[in-house]
């Protein structure tokens, strides 16, 4: 794995584990930096569905900050458009190109949906390739089922699970991070949604 250290980031205590928690810690502070045996560390991210409208924004977004990064989707073509990332064409119906679009990488970013249909088999090559599992779905049957056919496996592998991470609902998350600062270990925050 290319994973290297990075500098003098502290987000959280040192007996901290890779959980949902930190996980949002990071997204909302720092992208594409983990924490890996107790050192925070650099990590290499995939990004599935680079193509998308929010593909797109992700790429910009990982651009800017400096992250390193690959682009995964099905049409090379397409994936080519993009900002001068490694290229690895990816399809849902082929787990060996999933597995290889992870290879070598810490954390996936899942943009292809709708995730219903297309995000099962990236979450089983998330889990199957030992890599973090981020999406930006907002489809509240694809996250339960995230967690209920997959959550035990992938926490005995030491794999995160992160479905919902977009706009629909990571603010929401980041602000109860926030918010919960200096008042940890917190056992529950509740942040309700209102439409």
């Amino acid at each position: 794995r290319r994973i290297r250290p990075a500098t003098s980031v502290r987000l959280a205590p040192e007996s901290a584990v890779i959980t949902p928690w930190v996980i949002t810690s990071l997204i909302c502070t720092r992208p594409s930096v983990l924490r890996v045996a107790g050192v925070w560390c650099r990590a290499m991210i995939a990004l599935y569905g680079a193509t998308g409208y929010t593909g797109r924004l992700v790429t910009d977004e990982l651009v800017r900050r400096g992250a390193d990064f690959v682009l995964g989707g099905r049409n090379r073509r397409k994936l080519e458009r993009g900002r001068g990332a490694e290229i690895r064409v990816a399809s849902i119906d082929d787990p060996r190109s999933l597995r290889d679009l992870l290879d070598g990488c810490d954390v996936v970013i899942n943009c292809a949906g709708p995730f219903t249909e297309a995000g099962e088999p990236v979450v089983r090559a998330a889990i199957d390739s030992g890599v973090h599992y981020v999406d930006s779905t907002g489809e509240q049957t694809f996250m339960k089922l995230v967690f209920d056919r997959y959550g035990a496996e992938a926490e005995e592998r030491g794999v995160g699970l992160l479905p919902a991470m977009g706009f629909d609902y990571a603010p929401g998350d980041c602000i109860a991070r926030l918010a919960a600062e200096g008042h940890e270990p917190c056992e529950e925050v509740l942040v309700a949604y209102s439409v």
